[in-house]
């Protein structure tokens, strides 16, 4: 089977089975005002943007690159969601994200 065939067969399989789970337990609901539609409307463009770029970079890095790529993500989410949403952020949290961030600057200051 084609690779790309079999990515987008594995995710709309787990698309269903979660949107089946969500609808089972009752948690699946639309927006309720126009600024949730604005917001979900949004979340899509730019999801969808960032990733549709993100694996089209990705091919045209070296491995070094494609992990500090991969691995600041959730970072940059997490300080982002900070300010942007209001979310709280544990110590553990920004240990964490230290950790993360000083691996990716050794892979990247390595000798190859």
């Amino acid at each position: 089977m084609d690779g790309k065939l079999r990515t987008f067969l594995t995710m709309s399989t787990v698309a269903v089975l979660l949107l089946a789970a969500g609808a089972v337990a009752g948690n699946l609901a639309l927006p309720a005002n126009p600024g949730a539609w604005l917001g979900l409307g949004l979340l899509m463009v730019f999801y969808g943007t960032a990733f549709t770029s993100l694996f089209v970079l990705l091919p045209r890095l070296d491995a070094l690159n494609n992990s500090a790529a991969l691995n600041f993500e959730p970072i940059a989410v997490l300080f982002l969601a900070w300010p942007i949403l209001g979310q709280q952020v544990a110590p553990l949290q920004i240990v964490g994200a230290l950790v993360v961030v000083g691996a990716v600057v050794a892979l990247g200051t390595a000798k190859r």
